[in-house]
């Protein structure tokens, strides 16, 4: 039995260097380089706040850099034309934190979208592609309900297979697990891994969940104040020296500890 390769010696689909974004002359990313390689499950944490989704928006090509460069399945997305994006968009599914499912379609007709949008399947494969993504996720027989009838945990799945209904090279979550109960979020985390494994996709994922990156994640990146403070294999992670790290794995405080006598200080001057 071949002993499965590591992420580094996979294809490169992600290649980030030194991109540097800037809003209203304010710095919000600093020098980002990392690789996503074909295959594995890469998982950015960080603090809620500190610019994860907005990412998403420079992995996709809906925004661009200030300086730097964002290659997504071996395309400059910043100098790509928009035929070329049209078509690197049809090898990558996007889901959002909310699902944002279209209320006025069904479940079925939510998931045919990309399908409609970019190929000219007759509605029965189309339907019989639904199903099989529904029944990956555990959501067989609910094609017909509407988003109102669906809870919070089944319209994210819905959402992850409409992002999977194209068997996309690549899949982009936004915060999978946000707003779910421990246990629908561990089965969730156990679904992403079934499709990376079932799909041979790439999965990367956003999220403020410690524990989600931590149990799934090929390698995790961990973001703070607009740089990459540390990237590597969870058990790399779990042993990182940097304060930020540690700090975000709830083992230590961000803050020093203050002066006894400063703090004191600072009390009685009324914040002079």
């Amino acid at each position: 039995m071949q002993t499965p390769s590591s992420p580094a010696t996979r294809p490169t689909l992600i290649s980030v260097r030194d991109m540097h974004v800037e809003l209203a002359s304010r710095p919000l990313f600093q020098s980002l380089s990392f690789d996503v390689h074909a295959g594995e499950i890469f998982a950015i944490l960080g603090r809620s706040g500190c610019g994860k989704s907005t990412l998403l928006r420079y992995l996709t090509g809906l925004n661009h850099p200030t300086r730097g460069q964002v290659r997504v399945l071996g395309t400059d997305l910043a100098t790509a034309t928009r035929t070329e994006l049209k078509e690197i968009r049809k090898h990558f599914g996007i889901a959002f934190q909310s699902g944002a499912l279209l209320n006025s379609l069904t479940v079925r007709e939510n998931i045919e979208l990309p399908l409609r949008h970019h190929t000219r399947l007759d509605p029965s494969t189309a339907r019989i592609m639904v199903h099989m993504k529904l029944e990956l996720l555990n959501l067989s027989g609910i094609d017909h309900l509407m988003p109102a009838e669906l809870s919070g945990g089944m319209l994210k799945r819905v959402g992850i297979a409409r992002a999977a209904i194209m068997d996309p090279r690549l899949i982009l979550l936004d915060e999978p697990t946000s707003g779910l109960d421990p246990v629908n979020a561990v089965e969730l985390d156990t679904l992403l891994v079934k499709l990376r494994d079932t799909l041979k996709t790439t999965v990367v994922f956003v999220t403020h969940a410690v524990e989600s990156a931590l149990s799934i994640a090929d390698r995790i990146m961990v973001l703070d104040s607009g740089r990459v403070a540390a990237i590597g294999a969870p058990a790399a992670i779990r042993t990182h020296p940097a304060a930020e790290v540690q700090a975000l794995l709830g083992r230590m405080s961000r803050a020093p500890e203050p002066d006894a006598d400063d703090y004191l200080a600072r009390l009685t001057s009324g914040g002079d």
